[in-house]
């Protein structure tokens, strides 16, 4: 009796990571989306807590975060 085919031989392919990246910027989009509109709430309910966030997220760390961001959602669309 032969043994069914492994599935390792594709993972080196191109197209699998692909596939891997398109899936991971999804997961991490998808995430980010409720915290998102989480934040933006404050704009209509708690204008100083929105102030203090905006604030907040003016830090290094964030930008780096947005830059990442706007990569995965571009990695994404393709």
């Amino acid at each position: 009796m032969s043994r069914p085919p492994s599935l390792r031989p594709q993972r080196g392919h191109g197209l699998w990571y692909a596939y891997l990246i398109h899936r991971v910027s999804g997961l991490i989009l998808a995430l980010f989306l409720p915290v998102h509109f989480f934040v933006l709430s404050y704009a209509l309910n708690r204008p100083e807590k929105l102030e203090g966030f905006l604030r907040w997220s003016d830090l290094t760390i964030f930008k780096i975060a947005e830059f990442g961001l706007v990569f995965l959602l571009a990695v994404h669309m393709f």
